[in-house]
């Protein structure tokens, strides 16, 4: 919560309830105790005319802190607050792209998800969703009955099935994914979940991808499971739009040939509010020689999470997302082994 919220609940406030607490009450012949909770404990106390324009006061006060409050809520834990779960930070230029999703889907066994939100880069899709037990379940991730509560946030030495039994519920396990992976060219997908209450789970879905149309038609898939092994699905349609490239370039490669085990012909990079993205498509020459390389890094740019994945094409594209740094004319990518050895360098020119 901070002063901006404050200052805007504030100019929500009806006029006539601000004058109000400036105004003497007029007098009553008796006042009806208040009784307020204090450390468990109710004592009761008589309002006055000082006492009723200070309340007044205080519960403008009080109206002012909540509509802050429940502004703040009404973002809670989206692709902003997931990304923070683990100490990454989602791009401020990439706020607006957020898009907004509604698609809701209830099972029969009684419990519910709804895809809340998503963004879509070149390389990436980010999709976050919201999975509701009711009143029936305890929802977990994709764990054992066994595990301990720690993993829904809860503190105590309960195992998950310890803890939905004394509750009077079932537990089930949650996890999402995005579907038409051969259709999107999706071979890598990650889960970060937050329990929001014993009850409620979020979800966010990160998926590599190689196909580069700027709208794509998905399916987001929920799959739970009981304590019996009992599967259940759900099927979520979404559109997703990609953030726009400001700029793309492509540079040569001065030696097509020069990490053993590929054959690169060229670097496609774009730069996107999430960051750069390089690309190229990669011909295996030597399948050994392609298992030997671990870690591709670079002099110009910060190179996050990616790597090469099989597009619907049947070929195969190295694809780097949410990188930093600046490229111009030249990019030199350092390919290292297992053991973190170079193996060695490519270097792409502007032709």
């Amino acid at each position: 919560m901070n002063r901006k919220w404050i200052s805007k609940a504030l100019s929500d406030i009806d006029e006539k309830y601000i004058v109000e607490t400036m105004t003497a009450p007029e007098k009553a012949a008796h006042h009806a105790p208040e009784r307020t909770a204090k450390m468990g404990k109710y004592e009761h106390r008589t309002r006055g005319s000082k006492s009723r324009k200070f309340l007044a006061l205080i519960l403008a006060a009080c109206l002012a802190f909540a509509l802050a409050a429940t502004a703040y809520a009404a973002n809670l834990w989206g692709l902003r607050e997931l990304f923070r779960t683990y100490n990454r930070e989602l791009p401020e230029e990439a706020e607006p792209y957020i898009q907004q999703q509604t698609a809701t889907a209830a099972a029969e066994e009684g419990w519910s998800a709804k895809v809340t939100e998503s963004l879509c880069d070149i390389g990436k899709i980010y999709v976050t969703v919201t999975v509701s037990g009711g009143d029936k379940y305890i929802v977990a991730p994709e764990v054992m009955p066994q595990d301990s509560v720690g993993v829904i946030g809860l503190e105590g030495d309960q195992t998950l099935e310890e803890y939905a039994r004394a509750q009077g519920k079932e537990l089930l396990m949650v996890g999402a994914d995005v579907g038409d992976r051969e259709a999107l060219g999706i071979s890598v997908a990650s889960q970060t979940t937050v329990n929001v209450s014993d009850s409620e789970m979020r979800i966010l879905i990160e998926s590599d991808k190689t196909v580069t149309d700027t709208e794509l038609e998905a399916t987001c898939t929920v799959y739970a499971s009981n304590e019996a092994g009992e599967v259940e699905r759900l099927e979520l349609p979404i559109t997703l739009t990609a953030v726009p490239e400001s700029e793309v370039i492509t540079l040569k490669a001065v030696d097509p040939d020069a990490v053993p085990g590929l054959h690169v012909e060229e670097v496609t990079i774009s730069q996107t509010p999430m960051g750069i993205t390089l690309r190229y498509q990669e011909t295996v020459t030597d399948e050994q020689a392609r298992g030997e390389i671990m870690k591709v890094d670079s002099d110009q740019i910060t190179i996050s999470a990616g790597g090469a994945m099989m597009g619907p094409d049947g070929n195969w594209y190295a694809t780097y997302s949410n990188c930093q740094g600046t490229v111009t004319d030249t990019l030199t990518l350092h390919f290292y082994d297992w053991d973190k050895n170079l193996i060695g360098d490519m270097v792409f020119e502007k032709p």
